[in-house]
Parts: structure tokens; sequence; C-alpha cells
């Protein structure tokens, strides 16, 4: 399976490689997001832990609904350290 480099919540879809300059120039508010179409394909593809970057916490908390699996964790929760220990946990148990 190739894995994707990053995910589109625009398109929903994984990509691979680098971003076209016209999706940097877009910013993704001129746009609706699709998040859970995104979230759901992520899983499909194998994603089993998802860190959301700052600010807030309210993507974890859907993912946490939505991926009840899955491990959902937000930087703005804690320090840079103690999200790289629990994302590393999060990703041996996701291995078992």
């Amino acid at each position: 399976m190739r894995r994707a480099s990053r995910m589109s919540a625009i398109a929903a879809r994984a990509c691979c490689g680098a971003p076209t300059p016209s999706a940097k120039a877009s910013p993704p508010i001129c746009y609706p997001m699709r998040w859970h179409d995104s979230t759901i394909a992520l899983s499909e593809l194998g994603a089993k832990v998802f860190v959301e970057m700052p600010p807030g916490q309210t993507l974890t908390q859907l993912a946490a609904e939505v991926l009840p699996d899955a491990a959902s964790i937000a930087m703005d929760a804690s320090s840079v350290a103690s999200v790289a220990v629990r994302v590393r946990a999060a990703c041996r148990r996701a291995k078992d």
C-alpha cells in the first residue's frame, strides 16, 4: 500500500508529493473542509493515531467520537515532549 504524504481536507483524499502552487495559494478558508470524510479516508488508509495541532481540541473530540478505536491527541493539551510520548505509545498499541 502506498503511503500518503498528506491529506487534502478539501478533496477528502490522500495526496502524494508536494502541494501544487495553486493549492498553496488557495487559503482553506475559501473552501468547505470535508473533515469527516478526510478522517474516514485516513482511517481506511490505516491511520490509527490522529494529532491535532493548536489551537483547540475540537477535532480531537470529534475524532474520538467518529473513530473510537483510534488515538486522538491534541497538541493544546500538553507539552510537545508529553504529546510525543503519547503518540509513540499510541503507535505501539495500534501495531498490537
